[in-house]
């Protein structure tokens, strides 16, 4: 499997801020914004986004929004294997997020990616926890650890 994840060239002694390259990463990795996991599944593309809905619905959350990156790609007349990102959350959860510091809202909802790679489909998050390293509501940890929780729990339904 081909693992990567995006890092800015400046991070890596290049000094060009808008330069990306690819680097190997773990299931867990450390990115410019923040923590990535990724989670492989063992169903098909089409099935893990359906048990991912699925997951997210049971639990009364709300889909605010699903963006089919692939889709988009054939639309401008290019090709990308499937991927696409579902935003989630619950506003009860969220808002206190936003109260405190309104940036947070650049992160929030959550969001999860599903994307096949070769043979292979991966589901990846970023830890809403590492959000109070960025964002003024370390008051709120228990929140961004039942955030967490939750993902996890998502990406492990839908990658059975």
């Amino acid at each position: 499997m081909s693992n990567w994840l995006l890092q800015p060239a400046s991070a890596i002694g290049t000094g060009l801020s808008r330069v990306w390259q690819r680097q190997s990463c773990s299931p867990i990795v450390l990115c410019e914004h923040g923590v990535v996991i990724r989670r492989q599944s063992a169903s098909g593309y089409s099935e893990t986004v359906r048990l991912l809905v699925e997951g997210i619905e049971r639990r009364g959350l709300t889909l605010f929004a699903r963006i089919d990156h692939a889709a988009g790609a054939r639309e401008a007349g290019m090709e990308l294997a499937d991927e696409e990102v579902l935003l989630v959350g619950n506003p009860r959860s969220g808002t206190p997020l936003m109260k405190d510091d309104p940036r947070a809202g650049l992160d929030l909802p959550l969001r999860i990616l599903v994307w096949r790679e070769g043979e292979e489909v991966l589901i990846g998050f970023h830890d809403p926890r590492a959000m109070s390293d960025t964002y003024d509501i370390r008051s709120h940890q228990p929140i961004l650890e039942h955030m967490a929780a939750l993902l996890e729990e998502l990406a492990a339904e839908a990658g059975r």
